[in-house]
């Protein structure tokens, strides 16, 4: 824990795109706390307690799955948010299927809002389709398979929730 609270990590890593290893090793620490209270913010009084630890896990995971842990890149010796096939930022949000939802602006320019859009967009799924499925009691899994199914619906929409499961899908 680097003992910042989340509005001070939050400055400290607009616009910062680390270079080098000891920039590194003060830049992952700080991603990985801003998005732990960003899921601790969300989950609180919205997601059943035990499934908490599968949650935070689960938005750490993503933004690390999505970018890296990035929100942004230089590209002609200007800072630019990273933007990818599908979305933009640290969580690679899609501003259009998600527009009207959350600022484009907000999720280009800003890590703290990227990261807290995205993680609310785990929760919705988390909540309205993996738990409400049931799919935390389907063996084999158990636990794991909310965030597995939770994943497949971030990534393509909630009607690939079950995808994890067709034989072919790769783990």
């Amino acid at each position: 824990s680097t003992g910042w609270d989340w509005h001070t990590l939050v400055t400290r890593l607009n616009a910062w795109v680390p270079s080098g290893k000891r920039e590194m090793r003060e830049y992952l620490p700080m991603i990985e706390e801003m998005l732990d209270g960003t899921a601790h913010t969300l989950a609180d009084r919205r997601l059943p307690e035990e499934h908490f630890e599968v949650y935070r896990d689960l938005v750490v995971a993503t933004a690390w799955q999505e970018s890296c842990w990035r929100q942004y890149e230089k590209r002609a010796g200007q800072v630019q948010p990273l933007r990818g096939p599908g979305g933009t930022g640290l969580m690679q949000v899609n501003v259009r299927v998600w527009r009207g939802l959350y600022d484009a602006k907000g999720i280009a320019a800003d890590i703290g809002y990227n990261g807290r859009a995205g993680a609310e967009i785990l929760l919705k799924y988390m909540r309205q389709h993996a738990i409400r499925g049931k799919e935390h009691l389907v063996t084999p899994g158990g636990e794991k398979n909310l965030a597995r199914a939770t994943y497949a619906a971030y990534n393509g929409g909630p009607g690939h929730l079950r995808r994890y499961r067709k034989p072919g899908t790769s783990a």
